[in-house]
C-alpha cells in the first residue's frame, strides 16, 4: 500500500483537512488541530480522499506502527475498565440486546466471529442465545479478559493471522454465519484486505454486520474538530459511499444500511427504535440547552434530579446521561452479503 494514496480506492486526489493526535493525546484534551497550527503533540495529517470520499491520515503509517500501538496495550486504563471490561448491568444488557439483533439474522443457531471483540460482552450475549462464539483481539489487556474471566474463545492477534494458510482457533473453526465487528474498521490498517479475509471465513449464505463511524454525518459536520469520534486511534473516517466501495471491492453486496442505535432486521421494529432515538436527542438537547448551563451556576439546579425522582437520580447521572455531544446517526451500520459472482 502506498504511504500517499487512499487506502480504500488507491486514489492519489486527497484534500487537506485537519492534525490529529497520534500515538497520545495532548494535556490539552484536544481531538484535533487545524492545518497549520503547532500542536503539542505528534499528529497524523487527515486527508479526505476525491474519489470515495473516506478520510485517512497522508502519508499512510506503516502497519508495523499500527500493530506495536496495540500489542503495546497490556493494561486497561480506568475508562476502559468502567467501560468495556467490568461494565454495568444496563451496559451488559445493551451488547445482549444487540447479540439478539445480530443473531436473529439467521434462523436457529450457528458460529458468529466478532473481530475487535475487545472484553466481549456482545460474545457473552450472542452465547446466551445459544450460538457457538468466537473472537479476535488485538490487545492482549482485552481479549486476557475475554477468556480468562468470560470463557470466551478468543484470538489474541489480528486477521493477519486468519488468512489462508493461517492454523489457530479461528481458522479452525471457519467458516462462521455471521461475522460482525462495532468500532472496528476505522482501526484497520488496510481495510479492504480485512474485508477479504472475513469473506474467506464467512459462509457463502453467511452475513456480515459492520458498524462504524460515518464522517458524512451531520454530527460529524456540526462538531467538526471536536466531534466526539475523532480519536487517537482511528485510521480510516468512514463515510457512505467508502463503505459501499470497499465492500464492493473485497466481495460483497450492501443488503441492508441504517444506524448502531436505530438497526433492527424487522424494519417495524426498527422504525420504532428509530423514533425512540429521535425523542432521546431532542431531549438531550433540550437540557443541554437548558438544565447544564443553569447546573453549572446553581446547587440548587444540580438538586433537582435527586429531589423529583426521590434519589433515585442525581445530577451526575444526569450528566452522564446527556453526554457531552448529543448525536443522531453517527455511527452508521451495514449488513452485507459474500456477492455471487465472487
Amino acid at each position: 500500500m502506498s504511504s500517499t494514496t487512499c487506502p480504500v480506492c488507491a486514489s492519489p486526489s486527497f484534500d487537506p483537512l485537519f492534525l490529529a493526535p497520534f500515538p497520545d493525546y495532548g494535556d490539552d484534551g484536544r481531538r484535533a488541530y487545524e492545518l497549520g497550527s503547532t500542536p503539542p503533540v505528534a499528529t497524523w495529517r487527515i486527508v479526505r480522499c476525491q474519489g470515495c470520499t473516506a478520510a485517512y491520515p497522508n502519508p499512510y503509517p506503516s502497519a508495523e506502527s499500527i500493530s506495536d500501538y496495540y500489542a503495546s496495550q497490556t493494561e486497561p486504563n480506568d475508562f476502559e475498565i468502567a467501560h468495556y471490561v467490568e461494565v454495568s448491568e444496563h451496559e451488559r444488557e445493551h451488547w445482549a440486546g444487540f447479540a439478539r439483533r445480530v443473531v436473529s439474522l439467521k434462523p436457529g443457531t450457528g458460529k458468529l466471529l466478532e473481530i475487535g471483540c475487545a472484553a466481549g460482552w456482545l460474545l457473552v450475549g450472542a452465547r446466551r442465545a445459544g450460538w457457538e462464539t468466537y473472537g479476535v483481539e488485538a490487545s492482549p489487556k482485552f481479549a486476557d479478559y475475554a477468556r480468562d474471566t468470560l470463557g470466551l474463545t478468543v484470538h489474541t492477534g489480528t486477521l493477519d493471522d486468519c488468512r489462508a494458510g493461517e492454523d489457530n482457533v479461528i481458522t479452525r473453526a471457519a467458516t462462521f454465519d455471521i461475522i460482525v465487528l462495532t468500532d472496528v474498521l476505522e482501526h484497520l490498517h488496510d481495510p479492504v484486505r480485512d474485508l477479504q479475509t472475513m469473506r474467506s471465513l464467512l459462509a457463502p449464505d453467511g452475513q456480515l454486520v459492520v458498524a462504524t463511524l460515518d464522517f458524512g454525518s451531520p454530527s460529524a459536520r456540526r462538531y467538526g474538530l471536536a466531534w466526539r469520534q475523532i480519536v487517537v486511534s482511528h485510521i480510516v473516517y468512514w463515510t457512505r459511499p467508502s463503505m459501499r466501495r470497499a465492500l464492493a471491492e473485497a466481495g460483497f453486496v450492501v443488503r441492508d444500511e441504517s444506524t448502531f442505535w436505530s438497526w433492527h432486521p424487522d424494519a417495524r421494529l426498527e422504525r420504532r427504535r428509530r423514533a425512540r432515538n429521535i425523542g432521546k436527542f431532542v431531549t438531550r438537547q433540550a437540557l443541554v440547552w437548558t438544565y447544564v448551563p443553569l447546573a453549572r451556576r446553581s446547587a440548587t439546579v444540580r438538586e433537582l434530579p435527586r429531589r423529583l425522582t426521590r434519589g433515585r437520580l442525581d445530577h451526575e447521572r444526569v450528566s452522564r446521561a446527556i453526554g457531552d455531544q448529543p448525536t443522531l446517526g453517527d455511527v452508521m451500520l451495514v449488513v452485507a452479503q459474500p456477492s455471487p459472482a465472487g
